[in-house]
């Protein structure tokens, strides 16, 4: 299980420098964060697209265009 942390860290960015050496696992955890919303976020937007696919199978913009056209002699 540490050998797979230790590849999912690295994976996330380099971490070489000594300097920030003790920061690693919290820089990693940040980035594992943020990058779980952005594939919630992602999930979101791709479910919406497919639950809309094909839900105006009509042609809704005569209608639109009919109305307005409707509306606007039927108040001469």
């Amino acid at each position: 299980m540490r050998k797979i942390l230790k590849i999912w860290k690295y994976s996330l960015g380099s971490f070489s420098d000594e300097k920030t050496e003790p920061y690693d696992n919290y820089v990693a955890g940040i980035r594992t964060v943020i990058f779980i919303s952005y594939m919630v976020t992602n999930c979101f937007i791709v479910s919406g697209v497919i639950r809309h696919w094909n839900a105006n199978t009509t042609n809704t913009s005569s209608g639109v265009l009919e109305r307005s056209c409707n509306e606007l002699y039927s108040t001469r």
